[in-house]
């Protein structure tokens, strides 16, 4: 003889049962019957299309809270907040016992509180973050200008020296090219050997030793009478694309040299510390100005507004470290009222996660009932 109880492989007994249920009490009775867990409604709007049913306005307000929540967990996770274990769910409440289900479930004004609390708290830590974040990165650029500035000033004072000191330099011949005219070339379009020699002659360059031939004031500041130059960093991997792209592009027509950077700076597009150069690169002309800064933004290079007057670069340098300390404190205080709201949050993130999660079932089978206009009910059909 089989037994008729309940199995973990077989369902128990069920029956067929229909519900009229007033409009104005429907969402609390279906709240009751969600915390009793006994009931399984079935479908009656299978023929409707899920965009056309009755509670769809609120079952996307459910979705947009939800997608709030994940934002706060992501920056929960992204400070490395833990989150403290907790057993917010209910346990299963007895039949006989409706009235403690329905203390257990919130009213509909207890969610729509909820629904605004996590509302503001996902714009307060939004706003936050993202201040937070342009803080960050302002503090990268800074950072990144500094270094460039520091290693434009000592290529100016080291190495382009020992550039201008030799007439026969390539340099120097640029400068007598921007002289005579805007308009001529060092090269030809087929001449093969350029690139080679000007490599030649950057790795000659870097081979050079100052020799105890401290620079002039003339010698740092005779660029800026004859050419312009552009400065700014970009990945090590792209350099040397972006030399032989500006060769080729103005026709030998510059002189271009770069400086490793020891420490790794952030980029911003791949959102990691990377490898990169300063470099610099003088040419003259408007044209080519135009045309040279254009190839270097293509190439992700960031470029920096550099004078070749010392008095200016100290100047410059000092104003930098001074911003970058009034940064660093407003850092500090940024970050702590972000991870205190943030730490705040994570004692209720996964109630609130429960409890949404909740109500949104409650309105997917609502979804489920037929209207019946007559008796201005719902009538649900359950097993």
């Amino acid at each position: 003889m089989t037994s008729n109880n309940e199995a973990i492989f077989r369902s128990a007994e069920m029956s067929l049962v229909q519900f009229y249920i007033a409009s104005e009490i429907a969402r609390d009775m279906v709240s009751v019957f969600g915390e009793i867990g006994n009931i399984q409604f079935r479908d009656l709007n299978a023929n409707i299309n899920s965009f056309q049913r009755s509670f769809v306005k609120e079952i996307r307000k459910f979705n947009d809270t939800e997608r709030q929540i994940r934002y706060l967990q992501s920056t929960i996770d992204k400070q490395e907040i833990k989150i403290p274990i907790t057993i917010h769910d209910y346990e299963k409440i007895p039949i006989s016992n409706i009235g403690e289900a329905y203390s257990n479930g919130y009213t509909s004004a207890q969610v729509d509180d909820l629904v605004s609390i996590i509302n503001q708290y996902e714009s307060n830590i939004r706003s936050m973050d993202q201040a937070y974040e342009g803080l960050i990165s302002n503090k990268y650029d800074l950072i990144e200008n500094r270094l460039v500035l520091n290693g434009t000033r000592s290529f100016f004072r080291g190495r382009l020296s020992l550039e201008l000191i030799d007439e026969a330099s390539q340099i120097n011949q640029l400068r007598r090219n921007s002289l005579d005219s805007d308009n001529q070339f060092l090269i030809s379009d087929d001449e093969d050997g350029s690139i080679e020699i000007f490599n030649r002659n950057n790795r000659n360059l870097e081979n050079n030793n100052i020799n105890g031939n401290a620079p002039t004031t003339n010698e740092l500041n005779i660029m800026g009478s004859t050419m312009n130059f552009l400065t700014g960093t970009i990945d090590r991997e792209k350099y040397f694309t972006l030399q032989k792209i500006l060769w080729r592009s103005l026709r030998g027509n510059l002189y271009i040299n770069y400086i490793p950077i020891e420490e790794k700076i952030y980029d911003k597009k791949k959102n990691e510390f990377v490898d990169k150069y300063i470099f610099l690169v003088f040419t003259h002309g408007e044209e080519l100005m135009r045309r040279s800064k254009k190839i270097i933004e293509s190439l992700d290079g960031h470029l920096f507004d550099i004078l070749n007057d010392d008095a200016v670069v100290r100047q410059q340098l000092n104003e930098i470290n001074s911003k970058l300390n009034d940064l660093n404190q407003v850092l500090d205080h940024t970050k702590e009222r972000l991870l205190l709201e943030l730490k705040e949050i994570a004692l209720n993130i996964e109630k609130w996660r429960i409890d949404i999660k909740k109500e949104k079932s409650i309105y997917v089978i609502l979804n489920y009932f037929n209207y019946d206009q007559t008796r201005r009910c719902l009538i649900a059909e359950d097993k």
